[in-house]
């Protein structure tokens, strides 16, 4: 047995389940203070991934302990798994569709984002001719479209920027 001086318990904890992971079957001696030691035995066996002073520390109480935590980690894990794929295909559906029409995926999505901006150009004119006759449904879709109008203009503008430069 090795003596450690003065470990946190972080380190503590870590160095076990480190070591119950491995499957490693050994007993760790760590010294507290003056007249303070622990004994970790993480031989594992039936559940326990280790017992410090006695006191088993078992495997469902490691996992009831850690349940959100690691929930939280894996939505973020799927999170990023869908992002990518998403991006994956958009970028592959793009790349199809320049190719069919024989353009480069810039200069497609450059053409798909101007006949969009003329989309919402003729509805906000609609809109702003059924308001004029007080015929307007929802007034709250002339801004909506307007600011949309300003998304697709900025994203335009830096598309020609970053080309220039």
């Amino acid at each position: 047995m090795r003596a450690l001086t003065t470990p946190t318990v972080h380190n503590l904890r870590r160095l076990l389940l480190l070591t119950a992971s491995l499957g490693v079957g050994v007993v760790l001696w760590f010294v507290l203070g003056e007249s303070e030691a622990v004994v970790a035995d993480v031989s594992g066996g039936h559940g326990v991934l280790a017992r410090v002073n006695g006191v088993a520390i078992t495997e469902a109480e490691v996992l009831a302990a850690t349940a959100a935590e690691l929930r939280q980690l894996e939505t973020r894990r799927q999170e990023i798994l869908d992002g990518y794929l998403d991006a994956k295909v958009r970028a592959l559906l793009i790349e199809t569709a320049a190719r069919q029409r024989g353009v480069s995926p810039k200069q497609f999505l450059d053409a798909e984002i101007e006949a969009r901006l003329k989309q919402l150009r003729e509805e906000q004119f609609k809109l702003r001719f059924h308001g004029s006759m007080m015929e307007l449904e929802n007034p709250g879709m002339v801004r909506t479209v307007r600011r949309d109008i300003a998304r697709l203009k900025t994203i335009l503008s830096e598309r020609r920027l970053a080309q220039n430069a």
